[in-house]
C-alpha cells in the first residue's frame, strides 16, 4: 500500500497552477476567437476647465495622453483604458499641476438573453491621490430602433 503525502504547500502550488492555465485557456479563447468589433484608439487632449468651475473646484486646466481600446463576442464585451495625466509635469509636484496616472477597465459578461454580469474597476494614482473603485453588478440590455439603455445594479468596493 503506498501512501501520498499532500502538504499545505503542494496543495498551494497545485492551486497556482490551476490559476494560470485557467487564465491562458481565458487568454486564448480570447485571442484566438474572432470579435465581433474591436477597437483602438490613441488621444492627446486637453481639458480646458471654465474659469467659473476653477473659482468653485480645484479642477484645473491638463492635457494626457490616452490609450482606449475595446472588443466584443457574442458572451462578452470589453472597454478599458489607460491614460497619463500632465505628462510634462513632475510626478512630485503639487496637485493638481502633478503627473497623475488612471485606468479603467468595463467587462460585461452575457448570462442569458441580455442578462448580464457586470465587473468594473478604475484606478488614479499620483503623489498625493489614490483611488481604486472596484465594481460587480448584474444588468440588462434594452435596445429598440437605436435606443439603447444599459441599466445595471451595482456592489461598490473601495
Amino acid at each position: 500500500m503506498k501512501i501520498i503525502k499532500i502538504s499545505l504547500h503542494t496543495l498551494s502550488k497545485m492551486h497556482s497552477v490551476k490559476k494560470i492555465v485557467l487564465f491562458f485557456v481565458l487568454l486564448s479563447t480570447i485571442l484566438l476567437a474572432e470579435p465581433i468589433y474591436s477597437f483602438k484608439i490613441v488621444g492627446i487632449n486637453y481639458i480646458d476647465w471654465s474659469s467659473d468651475t476653477e473659482s468653485k473646484t480645484s479642477n484645473r486646466d491638463f492635457s494626457s495622453i490616452k490609450f482606449d481600446g475595446g472588443f466584443g463576442y457574442d458572451w462578452m464585451d470589453f472597454y478599458g483604458y489607460i491614460a497619463l495625466e500632465n505628462p510634462t509635469d513632475s510626478y512630485s509636484n503639487e496637485a493638481p499641476h502633478n503627473q497623475r496616472y488612471a485606468a479603467f477597465g468595463d467587462w460585461d459578461i452575457a448570462l442569458k438573453d441580455d442578462y448580464k454580469i457586470h465587473i468594473q474597476n478604475f484606478y488614479a494614482n499620483s503623489n498625493n491621490y489614490y483611488v481604486n473603485d472596484f465594481v460587480v453588478g448584474f444588468g440588462y440590455k434594452y435596445y429598440n430602433d437605436g435606443f439603447l439603455d444599459k441599466t445595471i445594479f451595482r456592489c461598490s468596493f473601495y
